[in-house]
């Protein structure tokens, strides 16, 4: 389209989006502030999801499938994520990852 159709407004730095394979309303993106977020945009007052496990920034976020999000971060952790199994349609703040993967910081000197 020739013009911007919605924007989604975050307080902090956006460092990754994607669409969803399975929806073209749905888009997930990872910030600095730790989190990652799920909006449909075609309602985008408050995010449908808000994920919250990370301990520093959130770099990369991508759809496995309609249900199913894995997000990379600065703490040098992987997480993947079941947005069907949220005790609350619109949090996952409190939500344990389905998995989570670890990297070793590399050591200098």
């Amino acid at each position: 389209q020739e013009r911007c159709t919605t924007s989604l407004n975050r307080h902090g730095n956006v460092c990754s989006v994607q669409l969803s394979p399975e929806s073209a309303y749905q888009v997930a993106f990872g910030c600095a502030d730790y989190k990652s977020y799920v909006y449909d945009v075609r309602n985008n007052s408050r995010p449908l999801h808000v994920i919250a496990g990370h301990s520093k920034a959130v770099s990369y976020v991508k759809w496995l499938s309609g249900d199913k999000i894995v997000t990379a971060s600065t703490d040098n952790t992987m997480k993947l994520w079941n947005l069907n199994s949220a005790p609350e349609p619109t949090s996952m703040q409190h939500r344990v990852a389905e998995r989570t993967f670890s990297g070793m910081e590399s050591q200098h000197g």
